[in-house]
C-alpha cells in the first residue's frame, strides 16, 4: 500500500470518529498518527484499526481520565 493509500484508509475510518471537544478532536488525531504509523514499514503501534483505536484511546486518558470520547465501536473491534 503506498501513502496516499494509507492516508485515503485513514481519512475514511477518520469519518467514523466525530470531531468534537478538545479531548474528541486529540483521539482523532492521535488516531490518524497512529494508525499511519500501523500501516507504514516500521509500526510501532502493531495489530489492527482496533487496537490502534485502544492506543489512541489510552493515550488521551492519560492526560484526561475523565473524556467522553465518541466513535464507532462496529467499525473499530
Amino acid at each position: 500500500m503506498d501513502r496516499e493509500q494509507m492516508r485515503e484508509l485513514v481519512r475514511s475510518e477518520l469519518e467514523h470518529i466525530p470531531k468534537g471537544d478538545i479531548d474528541q478532536n486529540l483521539l482523532r488525531a492521535t488516531y490518524e498518527q497512529a494508525r499511519l504509523n500501523n500501516l507504514g514499514g516500521k509500526s510501532q503501534v502493531a495489530g489492527t484499526r482496533g487496537d490502534v483505536m485502544r492506543f489512541s484511546i489510552a493515550q488521551v486518558r492519560r492526560s484526561s481520565p475523565n473524556a467522553t470520547l465518541t466513535y464507532d465501536a462496529a467499525i473499530f473491534v
